[in-house]
């Protein structure tokens, strides 16, 4: 599974309009990125995996199933079902762009999402594009994207009737507040349908266009040796 974090959503009421409706989850982030030349042909994100010492360098302990590929259907189920019979209700999937390793692995996690009876959402990691009119518009084209394949899904995580989306901070920082509402009203037109769009942020600025902010790294401490660190997150909870 990689990396993950167990995420909560909160009923709370703080000092402005936020629903009160919205179902608490128990969420996990999903690193669908590593692969192996058995299944995808050559490794991917392992680094010199020494399977008769258990041992890779890049991960912390050697993976119960280990150095896999994330487009093994059989360990995708069991990861589904692990997550299912440790209490988490769905996956926050890293996507790295339309037709990326990740973005290909989403049928796969989202069939074995709704065997197990969990939810899936995408975390946008990245905005492929070097100007800001192009990054506008690359956002746009990749949350539409997303939007379109996967959020009719019958696992596809839904607030409010509306599928969600995460940004993590990195994509969040690649366009300013100004920008991002450029593409929040873009997106909203092409979606008439609705879109919950949480940010990687406690910043006001953002926070105050999207509709839910969450913090990926609430400790500070975290770093990207995998797996299987936790990682602390919260979740805000969507505004009406």
């Amino acid at each position: 599974m990689g990396l993950f974090v167990v995420a909560t959503s909160f009923n709370w009421t703080p000092p402005v309009a936020w629903s009160a409706s919205v179902a608490p989850e128990v969420l996990a982030f999903y690193y669908g990125w590593y692969g192996n030349p058995q299944v995808s042909g050559e490794w991917r994100h392992w680094k010199n995996v020494d399977p008769v010492n258990q041992r890779i360098e890049n991960a912390t302990d050697f993976p119960k199933y280990g150095a896999y590929d994330s487009h093994d259907p059989t360990v995708v189920d069991q990861q589904a079902e692990a997550a299912h019979d440790a209490g988490i209700t769905g996956f926050i999937a890293s996507w790295w762009g339309r037709d990326s390793f990740e973005d290909r692995g989403m049928p796969l996690l989202l069939a074995a999402a709704g065997k197990h009876k969990l939810l899936v959402s995408a975390y946008y990691e990245k905005i492929a594009a070097e100007d800001t009119a192009s990054r506008i518009k690359a956002a746009v084209g990749d949350i539409d994207y997303l939007l379109s394949h996967y959020s009719g899904d019958k696992a596809w995580l839904r607030a409010g009737g509306k599928p969600v989306l995460f940004v993590y901070d990195r994509a969040l920082r690649e366009l300013s507040p100004a920008d991002w509402q450029a593409v929040i009203a873009q997106v909203r037109q092409d979606n008439p349908g609705g879109v919950v769009l949480v940010a990687d942020s406690q910043d006001r600025a953002f926070v105050s266009i999207f509709d839910g902010a969450s913090t990926y790294n609430i400790t500070g401490q975290t770093h990207h040796k995998s797996p299987p660190e936790i990682r602390a997150w919260a979740l805000a909870p969507i505004r009406k």
